[in-house]
């Protein structure tokens, strides 16, 4: 008897252990599977926030317009120093799609490996620092990672 309760706690511990494990690294429920770099530019006279996500082979990011039944998290940029200017921003993105019809959730739309997320603005021309955040999801064939945000610092040259 102590020995199939032992056999048993050892399994379940293994178990436990290996829902960790899911993706490869131990641990790693967070949005470590992605990098974010982040760069400004001026181009005729309007300003542009480029950010752009490498992920790891096997996780992707969804799409500022993800479709889906309205369940999935939208990457989504807010830039500071925009918040009191009220201009109007156009947001663009780029990499390769993907759309796809997931079971219960319909058509959605997301990256893989690399996606480059763009704002386009007007601001003063003595601005030359910009902060914010970038909200997002990363998520495998398996799960998605809690939605979490990246904050950013970036000065024009």
């Amino acid at each position: 008897m102590k020995t199939l309760f032992l056999c048993l706690i050892t399994f379940m511990s293994i178990a436990a252990f290996a829902q960790f494990s899911v993706g490869g690294r131990a641990g790693s429920f967070d949005a470590s599977h992605v990098n974010w770099t982040f760069s400004i530019s001026k181009q005729d006279n309007k300003f542009v926030l480029d950010a752009v996500a490498s992920l790891e082979s096997g996780w992707h990011i969804f799409s500022s317009e993800p479709g889906g039944d309205g369940s999935l998290t939208a990457t989504q940029i807010e830039v500071d120093q925009l918040a009191s200017l009220k201009t109007p921003v156009a947001t663009k993105e780029g990499g390769n799609a993907i759309e796809k019809d997931m079971d219960g959730i319909g058509k959605v739309k997301y990256y893989e490996n690399r996606a480059t997320f763009k704002i386009v603005f007007s601001a003063p021309e003595d601005l030359v620092n910009f902060t914010g955040k970038i909200y997002f999801q990363v998520c495998n064939d398996i799960m998605c990672m809690a939605p979490t945000s990246k904050s950013f610092t970036v000065t024009l040259k």
